[in-house]
This record gives structure tokens, C-alpha cells and sequence, in this order.
């Protein structure tokens, strides 16, 4: 599975508002931090369904936050 483009500019947004280390990102997002940083750097190709999975349900909940 692949990120969209607008996904990934959304975790980079993210981050930057919250001031996340790559090592934090991972932690929340529960990856480890080589996948959080090839993520970042735009390498989401072949992403299995589990990160796939918890990268979109860490942004629907940055959604949320941001919402309130």
C-alpha cells in the first residue's frame, strides 16, 4: 500500500505543529522509527496493511484534534 501525497504532507504538517522528533511520531503512531523516518522522506511504497492502518487512524485523530 502507498500514502497519497496529501497524507504524507498532513503527517509532516502534524509533526511540525506538534514539534515531534522522528523517535516521538513513532511512538504515537506505534512504528518503529526507520518506518516513521522513510515515511517522511516521501518512501511509503509497499507499506504493509498494519502501518498503513495506523498511520491513517493517527491522522483521523490529528483530524479530530484539530477539529475540537
Amino acid at each position: 500500500m502507498k500514502l497519497e501525497t496529501k497524507q504524507l504532507e498532513e503527517i509532516r504538517a502534524e509533526r511540525g505543529r506538534r514539534n515531534l522528533t522522528i523517535g516521538a511520531l513513532a511512538k504515537e503512531v506505534g512504528v518503529s522509527r526507520y518506518t516513521i523516518g522513510n515515511i517522511i522522506n516521501g518512501k511509503t511504497d509497499g507499506l504493509n496493511t498494519a502501518t498503513f492502518n495506523k498511520i491513517t487512524a493517527w491522522l483521523n485523530d490529528a483530524y479530530k484534534e484539530v477539529a475540537k
